[in-house]
């Protein structure tokens, strides 16, 4: 089922909590093996114009394994499985596409120490905002973002009543960095169309000067996707008639622009779980939930929106072998000592010639 978030600095992720048609269920597992190779199985359910369609939100290239199944009247479900002899080659099918795809990096190390093997493997998914002019930090701290996704990642409950009532606030001016690093990317566009304009009564100076009132007074609308009032409200606050003709002259901006935020709604709409399966016990691990040597995370491609994402799994795996060869030189130096032993009592004991 598609669900939406209406967790604090989740309102704004897709333009105000649109309403989208269509969304996927991604389940994403991983399995580290002993010998260092590593098994990636993605199960990708949606309708059918997802599934067989080219939009996938995942880097799934000609090299993957896939089958798609019907497991119901209402749904498909696509299964992708590979696997990478190691995180290098991993890190170059996941590394995926800016503004298309969602990426992924990896990183797998292996320890070891006679009686264990220690394994430590992290994937990071990076930050898949197309609009990244303006650092958050700007607007929130980054103790506020550490405390907040302490809070929803690894589920720390609120302290007190005055750190939810903090993190309120901090969600708006979350809104407030987010409206202002899109509206960073169409003024830039609507700049560029000034220049081409030439237009003396309208310069790119004077656009410019206006930046902050422009910004101010169309954020609301902006937010909205309300274009066409935008534009009016450029034209007043401006007092010119020709920025439709600026807006015209640099139109394959905007047109990127509109491509970048149909990415953002069609990555936001959907529901992620990501698995890793280690080898032997884990025993140390940022994921929310643990079943047997599985770690898992839930809907964290939400936290990816304003940072990178950094999961990590540890384990530890018995060498028996190097418990057995141990055991064997232990027993034979315990029995050369106990013959050597006996020689000596032997020689001891015998009659002087």
């Amino acid at each position: 089922m598609c669900k939406r978030s209406h967790l604090f600095l989740l309102a704004t992720f897709v333009l105000g909590a649109l309403s989208v048609q269509g969304c996927l269920d991604i389940e994403t597992t991983t399995h580290v093996n002993t010998d260092g190779t590593i098994l990636r199985t993605v199960v990708i359910k949606g309708d059918s114009s997802e599934i067989y369609g080219d939009r996938l939100p995942l880097p799934l290239d000609s090299t993957w394994k896939r089958e798609i199944e019907k497991p119901d009247s209402k749904s498909f479900a696509l299964t992708a499985t590979k696997l990478f002899e190691g995180p290098d080659e991993m890190n170059k099918s996941l590394k995926g596409t800016e503004g298309k795809t969602l990426g992924v990096r990896v990183e797998l190390g292996r320890h070891f120490q006679w009686f264990f093997t220690t394994f430590r493997y992290s994937e990071t998914w990076l930050n898949f905002n197309p609009f990244r002019a303006i650092p958050i930090t700007d607007f929130i701290s980054q103790a506020e973002i550490d405390y907040w996704v302490r809070h929803e990642i690894n589920k720390e409950p609120f302290s007190t009543k005055g750190d939810s009532l903090a993190m309120e606030d901090a969600s708006n001016r979350f809104e407030k960095w987010d409206d202002a690093n899109m509206f960073a990317d169409y003024f830039d566009a609507f700049l560029e169309g000034v220049r081409r304009l030439n237009d003396p009564s309208l310069t790119a100076e004077y656009v410019a000067g206006l930046k902050d009132k422009l910004f101010e007074q169309s954020e609301k609308y902006f937010r909205m996707k309300n274009m066409d009032t935008v534009t009016i409200i450029l034209g007043r606050v401006l007092k010119s008639r020709n920025v439709k003709k600026a807006i015209a002259l640099n139109m394959e901006a905007f047109q990127r622009l509109n491509e970048k935020r149909a990415f953002l709604e069609e990555i936001t709409a959907n529901t992620y779980l990501n698995n890793v399966v280690m080898p032997g016990l884990i025993t140390g691990t940022n994921a929310p939930t643990l079943e047997a040597n599985k770690a898992s995370w839930k809907d964290y491609v939400k936290f990816a929106y304003f940072e990178d994402v950094d999961m990590w799994v540890e384990s530890r795996v018995i060498n028996w072998w190097a418990i057995i060869v141990t055991g064997v030189v232990v027993v034979a130096l315990v029995v050369l000592f106990l013959v050597a032993i006996l020689r000596r009592r032997r020689f001891a004991a015998s009659p002087a010639s």
